[in-house]
Parts: structure tokens; sequence; C-alpha cells
């Protein structure tokens, strides 16, 4: 089960949402970031994560930037920059879900 959609993915990286020319390609990279989040996550709570919405919400948003930043990374280095900025805002909202899970912190969406 993964948190986002391949949609999420796309309107991350201008893809038109009916362009399925890299349909494998981002289901691939979504698995690996689910794996990721919860190997992160495992520690901290039961997985995967289904409630509150809020949290799962939080996790959608954290994974499809996770994913974006996996593709982005196979175009090579001269992506660095755009990998560098999905990963951050990726780790800091993941942060922010584990500070939750630990009791020290809270999610806000939106």
């Amino acid at each position: 089960m993964t948190y986002a959609t391949d949609t999420m993915v796309k309107e991350r990286l201008d893809i038109a949402t009916a362009d399925t020319s890299q349909a494998v390609k981002i289901a691939a990279k979504l698995t690996q970031a689910n794996r990721l989040i919860d190997s992160k996550l495992k520690p901290h709570t039961t997985v995967p994560v289904t409630t509150p919405t809020e949290i799962v919400s939080a996790l959608a948003e954290v994974e499809a930037d996770f994913a974006a930043a996996f593709l982005v990374q196979d175009r090579g280095p001269a992506w660095k920059d755009q990998v560098d900025t999905f990963k951050k805002r990726a780790d800091e909202g993941l942060k922010t879900v584990i500070d939750y899970f630990t009791g020290t912190g809270t999610v806000v969406i939106g």
C-alpha cells in the first residue's frame, strides 16, 4: 500500500496526468519511497499507517516528494538541486510525522 498517488508525483514533475509513459517507473519509485517511509516509522508505530487522516495525508505528501526525488535522481547529477529540494521537503515532513508518533510534535496540514 502506498500513501501517495501517481498523480501527486506527476504534479511535482510537471508531467501531464494523462501521460502514462512513465507509469511503471513512477509506481516503482512510489514503492521504494513507501518502503523507506515505513522502515523509518516502524520503530514508532504500526505500519502501514491508516489513521489519523491528517497523518496519512502528510505521509502521502512525503511519499510523493521522495518518489519525485528518486525519479529525478535517475536523470543524473545535473539534477542534484531538484533532487535535494524534494528530499529536503520529504525529510522534514517525515520528521514531523515521527515527532507526532513520539509525542514530541504535532502535525498541521495546510
